[in-house]
C-alpha cells in the first residue's frame, strides 16, 4: 500500500514527538503596541524566529532583553491582548525572493 500525503505528515510529527523534537518555549503577552508585542517566558528563542500567539497572530522575535523578547506581528486575526499565550515554533523568517533582484540589492556592495 502506497503512504498517501497525510500518512507522511503523521509519520513526521510521530517521529518529532519520539525525537522531543516538538517542545517549545511558552510565554506571555506583557505589552502590547501597534503591531509590537513584549512577551515574557520566552526563554530559548532566538532572534527573527517565528512565534504563533495562540489562534489570534503570528509574528517574528524582533529583539530579545533580560526579562521579555519583543515581537513584530505580521498576522493577525483577531485582537491581540495582555495575558495571551504565546508558543514558540523553532522556525526561523525565510525570504522568497528572485536570483535578479540579488543581483539588483547587492550591486553597489560588489564594486570597489
Amino acid at each position: 500500500m502506497e503512504e498517501t500525503h497525510i500518512d507522511n505528515l503523521v509519520n513526521e510529527k510521530i517521529k518529532k514527538i519520539k525525537e522531543k523534537k516538538n517542545i517549545f518555549d511558552t510565554g506571555k503577552v506583557i505589552m502590547v503596541k501597534d503591531y509590537i508585542i513584549e512577551v515574557s517566558g520566552l526563554e530559548n528563542v532566538c532572534f527573527f524566529e517565528k512565534v504563533n500567539i495562540w489562534e489570534k497572530g503570528m509574528g517574528y522575535v524582533n529583539s530579545i532583553h533580560e526579562n521579555y523578547v519583543t515581537i513584530a506581528i505580521v498576522r493577525q486575526y483577531q485582537p491581540i491582548e495582555i495575558g495571551d499565550i504565546v508558543n514558540s515554533t523553532g522556525e526561523t523568517f525565510k525570504a522568497i525572493f528572485t536570483e535578479e533582484a540579488l543581483r539588483k540589492n547587492n550591486r553597489p556592495f560588489w564594486r570597489r
